[in-house]
């Protein structure tokens, strides 16, 4: 078992299908840790670990098994950048890794929300053929409502936001809007 004093420079979350997440240091090296003890690790912080490296296709593989905090100084850590916008136009998330969802996991997020909306609201009977129904209706709802939204914003330039008008007050009862008068009632004494 090998051990070495690392300066972290990134995270990394373990990529789709992975087990373990990575720590760069300031030197280029990578170290592969278990997700769960990823949390423990702060960019630019200096750690005193133990690993186990091995090779694989030229590469050397190093398995941190324990650490903790140097004694030495901790390097400043590096300047973060400003949070990019997604497609969508929110704001990314900061960190090292944002994946965007992907259209599939969109469109199973709408089904699944829609069928369960259904289900609790009574409208989808829960049997294999009603079900089986309410997500073919589902997904070919999501699909048309995306393709319509977008030959419409093709078609048509970019209307105004609508004026906000302020609310009416409502006349209930014939009386007028803020009428603060209480009927007398003897029974209420």
């Amino acid at each position: 078992m090998a051990t070495a004093t690392i300066t972290v420079q990134e995270l990394r979350e373990p990529a789709p299908g992975k087990k373990k997440g990575i720590i760069v240091d300031t030197n280029g090296d990578y170290y592969y840790v278990w997700p769960n003890d990823l949390a423990q690790y702060q960019q630019g912080g200096v750690y005193d670990v133990s690993y186990e490296a091995s090779q694989f296709r030229n590469m050397t593989i190093r398995n941190i098994n324990s650490s903790r905090p140097s004694s030495q100084p901790a390097a400043a850590p590096a300047p973060r950048a400003a949070p990019q916008s997604s497609a969508n136009g929110a704001a990314a998330p900061t960190g090292s890794y944002y994946r965007p969802t992907s259209p599939e996991d969109k469109l199973s997020m709408f089904v699944t929300a829609a069928v369960k909306a259904g289900i609790q609201g009574g409208q989808i009977q829960f049997n294999d053929e009603a079900i089986a129904d309410a997500i073919e209706h589902a997904v070919n709802g999501y699909r048309n409502g995306w393709a319509a939204a977008r030959a419409s914003a093709q078609q048509q330039p970019a209307a105004p936001p609508p004026q906000r008008q302020a609310p009416q007050p409502a006349h209930v009862g014939g009386r007028a809007p803020m009428d603060d008068e209480i009927p007398f009632a003897p029974e209420w004494r």
